[in-house]
């Protein structure tokens, strides 16, 4: 088996883990947990498929296009449910507003027949790194406490390590696969150990989840 064959499929088992421990700890999730879920959910459920395609020899662009726009939009909400003013939240419903409007023209650009997703996904990538930054900044100077102890601490650090390295490697993938694959396969060895930190990091956070507090 190829060595892309196994590093896709640690990816995909660190998705399935943040996804099974999500459905375990559901109950204890906020707004925004279950909408974190529900976005990693998606991608458990695609990558499988898209793994197939790849491996089969056939592209696997419109299925990845689907599973990110969907994805995307799913973390976003998520994150603006994390948002500590109605100010803030607005700004995050302005970034899903612009990402919409990127991606579908992206899908212009691009053409439904490219091999790549070589503008919408880092577009995408951009985007989920932005505003998993600017929640992170929102609830660091809105916390008295300890950040550790918040979800949406290790869900932001967690996105920002995962989207940020796909966003750096993305356009050296487009330039190398298929020309040099010795490159495009260290990328996709770079790409994983980011991958697997990131959905590490979330995971961690989901486990260590404290009940909602009831209200009274």
């Amino acid at each position: 088996m190829p060595l892309g064959f196994y590093l896709g499929h640690l990816i995909t088992a660190a998705i399935v883990l943040v996804a099974v421990i999500g459905a375990v700890r559901w109950r204890r999730l906020d707004q925004g947990g279950r909408w974190l879920v529900a976005a990693v959910a998606v991608s458990a459920a695609f990558v499988p498929f898209s793994l197939w395609l790849v491996f089969a020899g056939r592209s696997n662009r419109l299925l990845n296009e689907g599973s990110m726009f969907f994805e995307t939009v799913l973390l976003i909400v998520a994150l603006a449910s994390w948002q500590p003013s109605p100010s803030r939240r607005r700004v995050v419903w302005w970034i899903a507003a612009v990402f919409a409007g990127a991606w579908v023209a992206a899908q212009w650009i691009q053409g439904w027949g490219a091999e790549f997703s070589y503008l919408s996904f880092p577009v995408a990538g951009l985007v989920k790194v932005g505003a998993a930054g600017y929640t992170l900044l929102g609830g660091v100077q809105s916390t008295d406490g300890r950040w550790t102890d918040h979800l949406w601490f290790w869900a932001t650090s967690g996105i920002m390590v995962i989207y940020g390295t796909e966003v750096i490697l993305a356009p050296l993938w487009a330039q190398v696969f298929g020309v040099r694959n010795d490159l495009a396969l260290a990328a996709f060895a770079v790409n994983t150990v980011g991958n697997v930190s990131g959905y590490l990091l979330i995971a961690r956070g989901l486990w260590r989840l404290q009940p909602v507090p009831e209200v009274s």
